[in-house]
């Protein structure tokens, strides 16, 4: 049977409650798994939407007031999931990299007109800036799970991955020790480049347009 959405107060509950760390790692893994799909659940609702449209100045109503307080409070706590999420892939977990992955199937940007969903740009900057700084060395099983996972199947995933490496590149240029310009060259090596229009007529992507 399909488990029921849960209401805001029970969601809002489960979320305080997985945001608090553990720590066992499996456990701590298993924790943060559940966090991705219970904020998966509520995108899916409508309740946690990801855009840049800019929020009407005039609260017309009180529904829509605890409407955008909601949306508020989504935000905030998913970003400290992916806070969390973060930190752990510097830690060189190999499950919060996947996990995160989920995360970003799961949180789409969406456009003004709401027609058309969009890779959320900061969540993979976020995601390639903490594999950056990873403790350790990207071994040859993860980079195999990187490539073959997400960045290899998807061509938006590609185009908004060079887009935020070249925004770190940027962002680092004085302050990159040589460590860390290795590891971003590596996952830069890491993403496919189309040689032409067939190769793109012929890729799939992760939120296709409509």
């Amino acid at each position: 049977m399909k488990a029921s959405q849960p209401s805001s107060a029970e969601a809002a509950q489960q979320i305080k409650s997985l945001l608090k760390g553990i720590h066992e790692e499996r456990a701590d893994a298993a924790r943060l798994d559940e966090l991705r799909r219970l904020f998966g659940q509520l995108v899916k609702s409508g309740d946690l939407t990801f855009s840049d449209k800019e929020k009407e100045a005039t609260i017309t109503s009180a529904t829509t007031k605890a409407s955008q307080k909601w949306q508020a409070f989504l935000e905030k706590q998913h970003q400290k999931m992916v806070s969390q999420l973060m930190v752990r892939i510097v830690q060189n977990k190999k499950t919060a990299v996947r996990t995160m992955w989920g995360v970003i199937a799961a949180s789409p940007k969406q456009a003004t007109n709401k027609a058309l969903t969009t890779v959320h740009p900061d969540l993979i900057y976020q995601w390639l800036k903490a594999m950056m700084g990873m403790e350790e060395e990207i071994d040859k099983s993860l980079r195999h799970m990187i490539e073959q996972e997400f960045l290899h199947p998807y061509l938006d995933v590609q185009y908004y991955a060079l887009v935020s490496i070249a925004r770190l590149a940027t962002d680092g240029y004085n302050s990159l020790d040589n460590e860390e310009a290795e590891r971003l060259l590596q996952l830069l090596m890491m993403v496919p480049i189309p040689t032409g229009q067939k190769d793109i007529d012929a890729g799939n992507y992760l939120f296709p347009t409509p």
